[in-house]
């Protein structure tokens, strides 16, 4: 994020401040900055203040006054959607629910247990001073985003100690990956269910499957990942009669920079001067389009690698070049550079030169 861009329009420091005037959360001392007033409206100078003398001053301002207006309006309205939304006392309980033909029901005490563990991320999370619900929702829109939080943790937590080398965390490790990828792949299995999981898989290059040395352990999942149309949404050819190798060192590379350009084009959202390797990806067409595309991409990704000869050069070296076509140390090979591109249009499906 541009923070001196962020800052240039009083505005701007509304979304920022309107969660803090209402008492909400303190600002740390350590990220308060001083706003330049001379009128220049650029960044003043970086230096710790008082919170209180920061606050007050911002108070004062009318972007200030409207920031705690706002602010004031939005905790009230998070507070009143918190309270419509508190789990009852115990489970059993007649609770409305969104059903016009059976608008009250008993909550079953699983449910009772997600409404409390939701409750109290939106309420107590990390980010719970962020929170505002979105229109129409209650908390079970939410007890997903809840329950992958507070698994995420755990999870960091199981890694810690399997990363240490403890016996029981590595074998607890091994048995839950592999319950879940056997649960995962039942539910692929399921017709209604699949359905839901199509979407994603096709984002997907890969797929987690079961392999034993064993013949008659063997899961072939040849055909689920036909079922679920594993990578068909990549703009890459992810099939199996691909022949382009992510893994030697010019497939390396041109999945680096493939990546790279991939993602400038997702960022769609950027606060001042948009940096000009950003700008040139956008202009470009879809990778998938033809081949003149996918040789656009490969030549913004030509540009960027010699523009950060640091980066790259080290990779370019491990390239398997006959000894006449190697490049000297801080000299750009072409025959590197063919070989990279020919990996760009192997990824589009595309012959090479």
């Amino acid at each position: 994020m541009n923070m001196a861009s962020l800052f240039r329009k009083p505005e701007l420091l509304i979304s920022i401040q309107n969660n803090y005037t209402s008492g909400v959360k303190p600002l740390p001392h350590s990220i308060i900055l001083s706003v330049d007033r001379t009128g220049g409206g650029g960044l003043g100078e970086r230096q710790a203040v008082s919170q209180r003398e920061r606050m007050a001053a911002f108070r004062r301002s009318p972007a200030g006054r409207a920031s705690s207006e706002f602010a004031a309006k939005r905790a009230a309205e998070c507070a009143q959607w918190l309270e419509a939304n508190r789990p009852a006392d115990k489970p059993g309980t007649t609770v409305r629910v969104n059903n016009r033909l059976r608008p009250f029901t008993k909550q079953s005490k699983q449910d009772w247990e997600l409404q409390c563990l939701t409750y109290d991320h939106l309420k107590n999370g990390d980010c719970a001073w962020l929170f505002h619900p979105k229109p129409e929702s209650t908390w079970r829109d939410y007890a997903v985003e809840a329950l992958l939080r507070r698994l995420e943790e755990a999870s960091a937590q199981l890694r810690r100690l399997v990363l240490v080398g403890d016996p029981a965390a590595l074998s607890a490790f091994a048995d839950y990956v592999v319950s879940n990828v056997g649960f995962l792949n039942r539910v692929a299995r399921d017709e209604k269910l699949a359905k839901g999981l199509i979407p994603f898989a096709r984002q997907q290059v890969a797929w987690p499957c079961f392999k034993s040395p064993h013949r008659h352990f063997f899961k072939d999942e040849d055909e689920l990942l036909v079922e679920l149309e594993v990578g068909q949404g990549d703009p890459r050819v992810i099939q199996t009669h691909a022949n382009w190798d992510p893994n030697d060192p010019a497939g390396q590379i041109s999945l680096r920079v493939w990546q790279q350009i991939h993602t400038w084009r997702n960022e769609n959202l950027w606060l001042g001067t948009v940096p000009e390797w950003k700008s040139r990806a956008w202009k470009l067409p879809p990778f998938d389009t033809d081949r003149a595309a996918v040789l656009a991409w490969y030549e913004l990704g030509k540009a960027y690698i010699k523009a950060h000869p640091k980066e790259y050069e080290p990779m370019i070296l491990k390239l398997k070049i006959p000894p006449s076509k190697r490049p000297k140390r801080g000299k750009n090979s072409s025959h590197a550079f063919t070989m990279i591109r020919d990996k760009f249009l192997s990824m589009g499906g595309f012959k090479q030169a």
